[in-house]
Order: structure tokens, then C-alpha cells, then sequence
């Protein structure tokens, strides 16, 4: 995968709404500042949204997003520099050999997600392992992208953990129907409505994912640091039984690599399900627990 595309094209939509286009030879936009080369003029502190990005003609990658100039200037530079590498094709389960045999290569429409890579520059050989990719995700074949994603950017952001220095992967490589876990009761059992899978099938389906995609990435490397995003991937990878509201910041050794790791809350439980007045404090808590070094106390 080249991590410098040739020309960078971002059309994005300035803070009045019009629709502006900049195109740049050999830039690369990284999460901190443009590239040294980038002669575009700079003004104010951006924040930016990727709405969606795609392989374009001419060796281009282009980039559609919504920014905002904190200083109300109209030229401005987008920072998104995990977002400049060109796209892998778009693969479904059915086509990926590493799901033959999977339940979930079945659903043949599901597109397959593999891990993002991360900067190599940039790398600070840190994984992140979720539960699995949304619709978002499966549309554009990136792991954690959609509204999960966003808040989980604005995490890192806090924390000061650069995005574009992780690898990024799920525990489950595909879309799962409904975005019901296969192993959820809501999956398999005959009272659901919303019922697509048989209960030893979605046990199958995990499985065959974390030996297939997720323990060959975690023994792959010498991670300095992995986090287990949600109670899916405690359990999964972390091979911890119990409630990830109770367990979140919990440092731990996993049982097939031996690296270390800690339990993270899950973005969209942080976004979705907490009380209003509890939210702030457990956002607050879990930019602490991402913050933190692993030798230290996440509490």
C-alpha cells in the first residue's frame, strides 16, 4: 500500500456551507500539520469530520469531509493524514479465503474489513482490537469510521494518541445482520425477530475469526500496548468473563500472545447508553484509561 499518493484531492464544505476543492502534488496531511512540501495557505485550527474517502482517477485519493475554521478565515488546510492512503479493493467474506468455512461467509453481500494500518512513520505499535464493523465501516472497508468512530477519534484527540500511529482491527472482520454480536442471544435464539444465525453457528463464527484474523495480527508483532475496545473483545481476546462497565481500565496479560492490554469502554456505549449526568465522567475516565501507560494505575 503506498502511504504517498502522487496528488491529494479534499473537497470539503467550509463553515458558511460552499463547497470548496483543494488539490495538492505530493502532500501528505498528517493529524498535527501539512506536509513540508503542502504550499497551500494556512490559517487557524481545523477540526475535521471524513464524511468519505475513495480511489480516484490520475493516481488521486480523494477526500470528501465537512471542516470547520476555528477563526472564521475560508483557506484552510484539512487535516486528515490517517486518511491519505489509497484504499485496498473491496472484498466480501465470500471472496476473502481467510472466512472459508466461517458461518458469516454465507451472507456473500458482506464486505470483509481488515485491520487499518497504521502511518509507518508514525507507528506506535499500538493495537486496538473492537467488536465489529458497523455499516459505515463495511460500506468503505474501515474499522472503526462510522459514529463509534467519530467518538472514539474525539477520545484519542483527548488522550493525545495520534490515530494515524494505530493499527486498527475488530474482533469480528464483518458486518454482522442488524448489528447484533453472532454470539448475542438476539442472533440465534428462536424468540427473536431479528434472528439470523444458529446459536453453534455464531460461537463457529467467532471463533473462526479470532484464529483466522485477530491471533495472527496480535502474535505478528511486539505491540507496545493493546486495548480491548468494548465487552466483546474483553471476552473474546481478553478471555475475561464479566461486565465491561465494572472491568473497563482493567490492565491485564492475554492468554495467546502474553502482551499486555487494557479494557476499554466501547464508544458507542459511552455515546448511547449512559445517563446524561454519569456521561461526561465516564468520557473523562476513559480518556484516562487510553492515556495512561499500562504499568500504570488506570483508576
Amino acid at each position: 500500500m503506498e502511504h504517498q499518493p502522487p496528488i491529494v484531492e479534499a473537497e470539503f464544505l467550509d463553515s458558511e456551507g460552499r463547497r470548496q476543492t483543494f488539490v495538492e502534488k505530493v502532500a501528505i496531511f498528517t493529524s498535527d500539520s501539512p506536509d513540508a512540501d503542502s504550499h497551500y495557505q494556512q490559517f487557524g485550527a481545523i477540526r475535521c469530520n471524513v464524511l468519505e474517502r475513495c480511489p480516484s482517477p490520475d493516481d488521486r485519493v480523494r477526500i470528501k469531509t465537512e471542516v470547520e475554521s476555528t477563526d472564521g478565515c475560508d483557506e484552510f488546510v484539512v487535516l486528515a493524514g490517517q486518511f491519505c492512503p489509497p484504499l485496498p479493493p473491496l472484498k466480501t467474506v465470500a471472496e476473502n479465503p481467510g472466512c472459508d468455512g466461517c458461518p458469516m461467509q454465507l451472507m456473500s453481500h458482506n464486505h470483509f474489513v481488515p485491520p487499518q494500518e497504521p502511518n509507518p512513520s508514525r507507528d506506535l505499535m499500538r493495537l486496538i482490537i473492537a467488536e465489529a464493523p458497523g455499516k459505515e465501516e463495511a460500506r468503505v472497508g474501515l474499522p472503526l469510521v462510522g459514529e463509534a468512530g467519530k467518538f472514539f477519534d474525539g477520545l484519542l484527540v483527548d488522550a493525545g494518541v495520534p490515530r494515524d500511529g494505530l493499527t486498527i482491527t475488530n474482533c469480528l472482520s464483518c458486518h454482522p445482520p442488524h448489528n447484533i454480536f453472532p454470539t448475542d442471544w438476539q442472533a440465534w435464539s428462536p424468540k427473536s425477530k431479528r434472528r439470523y444465525i444458529s446459536k453453534e453457528d455464531g460461537v463457529k463464527a467467532v471463533q473462526h475469526c479470532k484464529e483466522k484474523h485477530v491471533d495472527p495480527l496480535l502474535q505478528n508483532r511486539k505491540w507496545n500496548r493493546v486495548d480491548l475496545v468494548g465487552g466483546q473483545a474483553l471476552r473474546i481476546v481478553g478471555g475475561r468473563k464479566g461486565r465491561i462497565t465494572k472491568l473497563s481500565g482493567l490492565t491485564l496479560t492475554l492468554p495467546s500472545s502474553e502482551h499486555k492490554a487494557r479494557a476499554i469502554l466501547h464508544p458507542s456505549y459511552l455515546e448511547n447508553r449512559i445517563p446524561r449526568l454519569e456521561r461526561e465522567s465516564r468520557r473523562k475516565e476513559t480518556v484516562g484509561h487510553l492515556k495512561k501507560g499500562l504499568e500504570e494505575s488506570a483508576d
